[in-house]
């Protein structure tokens, strides 16, 4: 039997590791250049499905190779590493959706 019960967790984060706008986190922490962890305000009961993506800066420009991947997921928060159209680890900022039981 598959369950309708679902958990949604969103974000709008800024380069700086700000919650811009969101519902169900409990914090951000910005670990390093282009590194954070999105801490949900509810643990999961098993690991959600988490999708994340940098939302275009126009100061400094874009490029459709800038990115972000989720890093590690674990049931009370994961991280995510945002970059630049080289490759290079850089702060961006990031929209994301975590979704689960």
């Amino acid at each position: 039997m598959i369950s309708n019960e679902k958990t949604l967790v969103w974000g709008n984060i800024s380069s700086s590791g700000e919650l811009n706008s969101g519902q169900g986190v409990k914090a951000v922490v910005k670990n390093s250049e282009g590194s954070y962890t999105v801490v949900f305000a509810e643990n999961f009961s098993s690991l959600p499905a988490v999708n994340a993506t940098v939302v275009r800066n126009r100061e400094s420009g874009f490029d459709t190779r800038d990115n972000a991947m989720v890093n590690t997921i674990s049931v009370s928060q994961f991280t995510v590493i945002t970059g630049d159209h080289s490759g290079d680890p850089n702060d961006r900022d990031f929209t994301f959706v975590a979704v689960g039981a």
